[in-house]
């Protein structure tokens, strides 16, 4: 059940200034710790994004919403709000584990990346990045494409098209000397009409590529969206006061286009998915109603053909 409680950021205790973050964190104003626990989160002042209404705390908490029904791992959101001014934000639990820390890529984004075309451009310039450590494994590899090509897909989704290695960021154990990738984060420009910054792609055109190129990647989390995020779920989230509070007039057209996102990746979905023809189950079930029967039938061929042989000789 989600806490739709603001806290006030003036009553937590700040760990961090916005200039001590690593990255590109233009809409941060802090990390700070949550009253009454050990856990801190970074605090996201409403109104910074050009794209929104004053709104993307209310888009954070959608898209985190949205996550959890698609089992995509991601930040958590509290609402905030600051007494001492009066404006909102919303805090976005930290994804570190302890020794952990994000590894700042914004000098490699700008120095060393090559042009960005598409989603295969995106890739590459992932993989030639992560080539750089000694520690990388194939199967690492492998495993980070995946999880890109899944973020991305969900991004997709959920409208937001701020997509960039800065918010798809590797995390590195301090302790431990190993690399991760992070889970998803950072969903302020959520259920926008903008193209996505991949190239400027569309919807229509990145939805394309995934299905066309990498649909063995996305396949389970396209089935999932198929088969969790109905209309009636949707329906049932954006009914939250919450929302018809913080969205107002824009509530139309966010479910509109959710709907239309939806309803495009569901039709290609269909195009290209071929379930099983028998589970795995079925198949269990079968062969233990076979069972002994079939090993009898078989020993008794068996020794029918061997005397039959004996017979002939």
């Amino acid at each position: 059940m989600k806490d739709y409680t603001r806290i006030d950021v003036s009553k937590c205790t700040q760990i961090k200034g916005e200039f001590d973050i690593p990255g590109n964190c233009t809409s941060l104003r802090g990390e700070f710790r949550l009253p009454g626990t050990d856990r801190t989160a970074f605090y996201k002042e409403d109104g910074c994004m050009l794209v929104a209404n004053n709104d993307e705390s209310y888009r954070e908490m959608l898209a985190s919403e949205i996550l959890d029904i698609l089992n995509v791992p991601h930040a958590n959101i509290s609402l905030g709000y600051d007494s001492r001014t009066g404006k909102t934000g919303c805090f976005s639990h930290s994804i570190l584990g302890e020794n952990e820390s994000f590894i700042d890529r914004i000098n490699d984004y700008k120095m060393n990346r090559g042009p960005i075309h598409n989603i295969e451009d995106f890739l590459n310039n992932e993989v030639s990045y992560l080539q750089r450590f000694d520690n990388v494994t194939p199967q690492l590899i492998n495993q980070r494409k995946k999880i890109v090509l899944n973020q991305i897909f969900a991004d997709c989704i959920l409208g937001n098209y701020d997509i960039s290695g800065n918010n798809m960021q590797m995390i590195y154990n301090n302790r431990t000397g190993t690399i991760r990738s992070a889970e998803c984060y950072d969903f302020g420009t959520s259920f926008t009409h903008e193209n996505f910054n991949i190239g400027q792609m569309n919807y229509e055109s990145m939805m394309n590529e995934l299905y066309t190129k990498y649909f063995s990647e996305i396949k389970d989390l396209a089935k999932t969206v198929n088969d969790k995020l109905t209309p009636e779920t949707l329906s049932t989230i954006l009914s939250n006061p919450i929302y018809k509070e913080g969205f107002k007039e824009n509530m139309p057209d966010i479910i509109e286009s959710l709907n239309y996102r939806i309803k495009y990746s569901n039709e290609r979905f269909a195009e290209l998915y071929k379930p099983p023809i028998f589970s795995v189950q079925s198949i269990g079930k079968a062969c233990s109603n076979i069972g002994i029967n079939l090993i009898d039938s078989t020993r008794n061929l068996f020794n029918r053909l061997l005397n039959r042989d004996k017979l002939e000789r």
